[in-house]
Order: structure tokens, then sequence, then C-alpha cells
């Protein structure tokens, strides 16, 4: 019976040495966004201080190009590359970010991602480093070169 056990608890600990019956990769995600092209289609108010909102972008179009950068963290970078740079953290179908430009601005961000990791949309503001503007967005993304549908209007966009 002593040696039974003995060999029981030999075999437990040389799994848990060896890493036997555990995963590599404990990220459980639904998709990998490392080096997918992704093309956007935002539209943005803004705000200068005291004023009301103007449309400042409407249905604009551009492309991002996601890689890995952490365990569960990407960034993504305008292609061709602007200088824009979004960091954030992938949890489940949740993209939480923040960016900052080149042009005088920071933007954080929520977009939610079909499963299939296909596509995405959802709300960011900004706000100028001088503090002069702000704004909000509503984006959707589709993977590829396809231009996504025409995401919600923000105040002040027709």
């Amino acid at each position: 019976m002593k040696t039974t056990a003995s060999a029981v608890i030999l075999v437990f600990v040389a799994a848990l040495v060896l890493g036997v019956g555990c995963s590599q990769d404990e990220r459980h995600e639904l998709f990998d966004l490392d080096g997918k092209l992704f093309t956007e289609k935002f539209t943005c108010n803004q705000t200068f201080t005291g004023q009301p909102p103007v449309c400042s972008d409407l249905n604009q179009v551009d492309q991002i190009e996601f890689h890995r950068i952490g365990f569960t963290t990407f960034e993504a970078r305008n292609v061709p590359d602007t200088g824009f740079l979004i960091e954030g953290t992938l949890t489940g179908s949740t993209f939480v970010w923040d960016a900052t430009s080149p042009n005088g601005y920071t933007e954080s961000g929520t977009w939610a991602f079909t499963s299939s990791g296909n596509s995405f949309s959802g709300p960011s503001h900004y706000v100028a480093d001088d503090l002069s503007y702000a704004g909000d967005c509503n984006t959707n993304g589709d993977r590829g070169l396809s231009t996504p549908p025409d995401p919600p209007l923000v105040a002040g966009c027709p």
C-alpha cells in the first residue's frame, strides 16, 4: 500500500513539474488578433471649450493592424503608419484601449468583437493634450479590406 501511495504521489509531482495536462497558453482567447488587418469606419464629433459639438469625421475609413505585445495586450497601428498608436487589453471579446496621436490628443475606448473576431464596434472619447477640445466617436470594424457598415451617429453629426 505504501508503494502504491508513493508511486501516485511521485507521478502527481512529476506531472506538476512537467506541466502534463496543463495548457502552455492560458489566454483562452476566442480568437487571435495578432497580425490581423481590419478596416474601420468611424464617426466623431469635436467640441471646443464652451462651443457646441461639430461633426469632425463622418464615416471616415482607414485600416489598422493588430500586433501582440504581451499576454493579452495588443497594439494597433494605422496602415500605412500615421503615428497613431492604440494599446489595449483583450478580455474575452472585449478590447479596452488607450491611444496617443501625434496630432496632440489622447483617446480611449472599448470595442466589442463578435465571437469569431471578424468584426467589432464601440465608442471612444478623445481629449486634446492642451484640453482645448474633446470629442466622442463610434467605430465599426471588419476584418480585411471590406468596408464595414456606418457606425451610429454621435451628437453634432447629421
